[in-house]
């Protein structure tokens, strides 16, 4: 919790927080009467929410605040439910999303019915994908996962937000044509097809193939098919694995369109199926990887991608021979299930120290992504079950946090982040500096700790930021899934 709540405080100085959804309304919306439009507030700054549990313990209470976030679902949708609002959302001006909330009664919806209404909208990929447009699915779903922990007077400004992305992603851009219907009566039928489409790079019909399985509400088929392709992969910024594990963390009553939000994703893997991670050639083993691998990641040299961006920065690594000469074979060849959850379980320690203890000016789309990616891969490891799986997880989640903390670390990091306690509470820490918000974090008891992950949720869900959603349920996840470690998550 202490790396999110450094980047939370980035954002909290009063000015900001009167501003979060409109330009001229003088406070936060949250009553029938407020007016203004809703609009995408300037880039802003990261805070590091990662609470780790310094001292151990405290797991119990943590997972109970994260209970849904913790849900894996393995049932099918089926596509009866009927859907009476799914169009609600459409139409509607990204200027004037605050008035239309209010005018279309969208507060009488549950928060169930809101999800799914964007999810009709952003589940509709665009010819031309841009930040926005592939991280839009992203968010929502951590919207929606999120939405439980948000404090009641601030529900409706995070259901507004979840709003004002899907009206945004509407009114952006030119969708991609409607997909060829294909009928394929078994699901499994459908995934082995999808597969081969992909590999075979036919865009058009490996979306087609996601559709019809969205249409079945073949879930776990869409994972077998294609989950293991998608660590590999570097287009769409290494980004369709954690839809596909957000996917996995929603509630069955998130409906059957739900799934249609990897068509995006799909669509990037098929566009270019030979863009992914190069194979390691060295051989070496790790006899303890939870203590080795976090040496290694914490101390990986330096290097200078040729431009932003995860294709930059893991060609950098690749071409200065880091993966080989610092990882080599050791977690796709010598580990079991157990040594690869405990590299899974490292990787994301040292992403988390990255936020708090590496520079601070690459914290929004650099250290949040070391965290996001490789959470995702550990997450999906529960789903898709097997050595072969979790190797690849291990190895791929390892891999993205040297290759960023080499193109944006400092060089070596300590083991623990250096913290000084402070005598103020969690509001005045969150206006007051980054460093001071991570240490009440840290040094909170664990009777303290319920209410800072909500404030984490609130905060991140009423600002429109997609990586400050994403990052922050990675974090709050992250804790409840290595509890003795909490506080620095």
């Amino acid at each position: 919790m202490s790396g999110t709540l450094r980047t939370i405080a980035d954002q909290s100085t009063p000015a900001l927080r009167k501003n979060l959804l409109h330009r001229s309304a003088p406070s936060r919306v949250n009553s029938k009467a407020s007016r203004g439009a809703v609009v995408r507030v300037p880039e802003t700054h990261y805070f590091c929410a990662t609470v780790s549990s310094h001292k151990g313990g405290g797991a119990g209470k943590w997972a109970v605040a994260c209970t849904r976030m913790l849900l894996f679902v393995r049932q099918l949708f089926t596509m009866e439910e009927p859907e009476p609002n799914v169009e609600i959302l459409s139409g509607m001006p990204p200027d004037h999303v605050v008035e239309s909330y209010h005018a279309r009664k969208l507060e009488a919806l549950s928060e169930t019915e809101l999800f799914r209404a964007a999810t009709h909208i952003v589940s509709q990929p665009k010819l031309e994908l841009t930040s926005f447009r592939l991280h839009a699915p992203l968010e929502i779903m951590a919207r929606y996962n999120l939405l439980p922990l948000v404090s009641t007077p601030d529900r409706d400004l995070a259901r507004i937000q979840l709003v004002a992305t899907a009206s945004h992603y509407q009114a952006g851009g030119e969708g991609v044509s409607p997909p060829e219907r294909i009928r394929i009566a078994r699901s499994s039928d459908a995934a082995a097809q999808l597969r081969r489409a992909v590999q075979g790079g036919d865009v058009e019909r490996a979306d087609a193939l996601c559709l019809s399985l969205a249409g079945t509400g073949g879930l776990q088929e869409l994972l077998d098919s294609i989950t293991d392709l998608t660590l590999r992969t570097l287009t769409g910024a290494a980004h369709t694995h954690i839809g596909l594990m957000l996917m996995t963390r929603m509630s069955s009553d998130a409906g059957p369109a739900a799934l249609g939000l990897a068509r995006a994703g799909v669509r990037s893997l098929a566009q270019a199926p030979g863009l992914n991670l190069k194979r390691v050639t060295a051989h070496r083993t790790l006899r303890d990887p939870e203590t080795e691998l976090a040496s290694i990641l914490r101390a990986v040299p330096v290097v200078s991608p040729r431009g932003p961006g995860m294709v930059a920065m893991m060609q950098a690594t690749e071409e200065a021979g880091l993966p080989d000469r610092l990882l080599g074979d050791a977690l796709l060849s010598n580990m079991d299930e157990v040594g690869c959850e405990s590299a899974l379980r490292t990787a994301c320690r040292i992403a988390a120290l990255s936020m708090l203890e590496d520079k601070p000016e690459p914290a929004k789309y650099n250290w949040t992504h070391c965290l996001t990616l490789p959470h995702a891969a550990w997450a999906l490891t529960r789903l898709l079950p097997g050595r072969s799986f979790a190797a690849e997880a291990a190895h791929t989640a390892a891999t993205w946090v040297m290759a960023i903390r080499a193109s944006h670390g400092n060089g070596n990091l300590r083991p623990l982040p250096e913290l000084e306690p402070v005598e103020m509470d969690l509001t005045e820490a969150l206006v007051h500096a980054p460093r001071a918000a991570a240490s009440v974090a840290w040094f909170a008891r664990q009777d303290e700790r319920p209410r800072i992950g909500r404030a984490l949720a609130t905060e991140a869900s009423i600002r429109n930021d997609a990586h400050l959603v994403k990052y922050t349920w990675a974090c709050l996840d992250a804790a409840a899934q290595d509890p003795a470690h909490a506080p620095l998550f």
